[in-house]
């Protein structure tokens, strides 16, 4: 089954100053299965350890860390031989052995030539009693399949590639639309999960669906009880509050209704934990409009979706059927099912953070970080509805841009774009582009891109950021300034600025927390 961020494991693999990789992500979304193909198609040969499968393999990093050891023991080990530039070597289920993660540093200082990928739980990573090497890997977020990816599973390749050229408003007809909103009503059956799309492309059995996503949610349970020590039962009960809490008109999470008296700080910690796991997103209100967004969120009050669509579906109890008929008794229902799948659509094609705003009566869905600016996103599961709210938010920030996403026909008018959902990760793909030359002329205003101290990377020549042309979107040869913020001002920061196609590079002999300003 086909995955997007293949290519982005294809260019780490080309890149000379790439790092030891970890691929993290929610339990079973494929990150082996990955990484496995990965390994056979672009390498010579594949070395594959899995330190949970094979727990004395983890006695081969204890003592010394001299790189050139542990390979030659795993050589020995194994019956192979492993070579720099040739082999991909597989560390998977790596939060299991502390000592595996802490020898990633010595592997990208004394052994670079080497491609290791690993594979395993952030959460176990960070919990880990091990030194996590900051600064000395790579890290890339796999997402259960979303809807372009299901398509490719589907075998309805055609119709993957259309959506991720980016077709305009003109180039989706009617009889193509429908056909794609009846394939995504069955992705929100089956969901994203890559041995439920596997059983449903060779079956289309729903009844192996809902087994397959029952047995999955009762292993993400027994986790809870594994890693979660004395948040177990705080940890059930949000989990499971999910999908009656997106059943409602107001989505927003309330702590009193899972414990008398409850406070945020009740909470806090098992929400970090299933955010850190990947099973949820956690979506802060914001107060007003800013950039980013995050300098108006409300981190006590948020609303909660699950990483995958079909998986809330089945912990909801509702039959298949119901995502087929329309009627008003599963309106909030449905309303909070395509809420959540515009969340995880976002989230899939590159979204850091999401915010939903919310004054007195008024709440707009959504609000994403997309090209330097905040972006409100109004999230309609018909073809019927009111924009009120979407309206107070324009007019009280006076914003000439905001999307809709929903069942209808695409189409940019006045100062919106309507987008539906089997088209909504292209909002975050494409940027502001997405919004429709018409009215948002993207060369013509800057992108502010912020960085912080760990976002630095380290080659040969010390310390670098590179912003790519494909997410600032300002041309080949734009201009970038590059400040750090002193006493309350933004001040000139004095770093080497370089251009590599588009690519913008910026160096410094320090580590600083600042932000980048492009424009053509």
């Amino acid at each position: 089954m086909e995955r997007l961020v293949y290519k982005e494991l294809v260019r780490w693999k080309t890149d000379t100053n790439r790092k030891p990789l970890i691929l993290d992500g929610v339990r079973q979304c494929g990150k082996t299965y990955l990484l496995k193909e990965f390994g056979s198609k672009e390498f010579d040969n594949c070395v594959y350890c899995n330190f949970e499968e094979t727990p004395e393999l983890k006695k081969l990093f204890d003592g010394n860390m001299e790189p050139s050891r542990i390979v030659r023991d795993i050589e020995l080990i194994k019956n192979v031989k492993i070579k720099a530039g040739k082999t991909l070597l597989i560390l998977d289920e790596i939060q299991e052995c502390d000592s595996a993660i802490t020898s990633l540093k010595y592997f990208h200082e004394h052994m670079q030539g080497l491609h290791i990928a690993c594979a395993g739980s952030l959460l176990g990573i960070l919990k880990s009693e091990a030194s996590f090497p900051v600064g000395k890997v790579d890290t890339r977020h796999l997402y259960p399949m979303n809807f372009c990816e299901y398509l490719m599973a589907e075998g309805e390749t055609s119709l993957a590639e259309f959506i991720l050229s980016d077709p305009k408003p003109d180039e989706v007809s009617e009889p193509i639309h429908e056909t794609l909103l009846r394939l995504l009503r069955d992705y929100c059956i089956v969901g994203g999960m890559p041995e439920v799309v596997y059983s449903w492309t060779k079956h289309h059995d729903v009844n192996k669906v809902d087994s397959l996503q029952k047995e999955l949610l009762e292993n993400y349970e027994k986790d809870f009880a594994k890693h979660g020590g004395d948040m177990v039962e705080t940890l059930t009960s949000v989990w499971k509050s999910l999908p009656s809490f997106l059943s409602r008109e107001n989505r927003k999470f309330i702590f009193k209704d899972l414990k008398k008296d409850g406070r945020s700080e009740d909470f806090r910690d098992p929400v970090q934990w299933l955010s850190n796991a990947h099973l949820i997103y956690k979506v802060d209100q914001i107060k007003g409009h800013a950039y980013p967004p995050s300098t108006e969120r409300d981190e006590k009050q948020y609303k909660l979706y699950m990483c995958d669509i079909g998986l809330l579906r089945a912990m909801a109890g509702h039959p298949a059927g119901i995502m087929l008929t329309e009627n008003d008794d599963t309106h909030l229902y449905k309303g909070g099912m395509y809420e959540n799948l515009a969340v995880c659509e976002l989230m899939s094609a590159g979204a850091e953070d999401l915010f939903y705003w919310r004054e007195g009566r008024y709440e707009v869905e959504l609000v994403s970080a997309i090209d330097g600016r905040s972006v409100p996103i109004e999230v309609k599961s018909g073809v019927n509805y009111s924009t009120e709210s979407l309206n107070r938010y324009q007019n009280d920030y006076n914003i000439s841009w905001a999307v809709i996403i929903s069942k209808r026909l695409p189409k940019i008018s006045n100062g919106r774009t309507t987008t539906p959902f089997y088209l909504a990760a292209n909002i975050q793909r494409r940027g502001t582009t997405y919004l429709g030359d018409s009215y948002v002329n993207t060369s013509g205003l800057p992108y502010e891109f912020l960085f912080g101290k760990d976002d630095w990377a380290e080659d040969s020549e010390g310390l670098k950021i590179v912003i790519p042309a494909d997410k600032h979107h300002r041309g080949q040869r734009p201009e970038c300034i590059v400040q750090i913020k002193e006493e309350n001002e933004w001040k000139d920061a004095g770093a080497n600025i370089s251009m590599n196609e588009g690519d913008i590079v910026i160096r410094s002999d320090i580590r600083f927390d600042g932000r980048a300003i492009i424009r053509l």
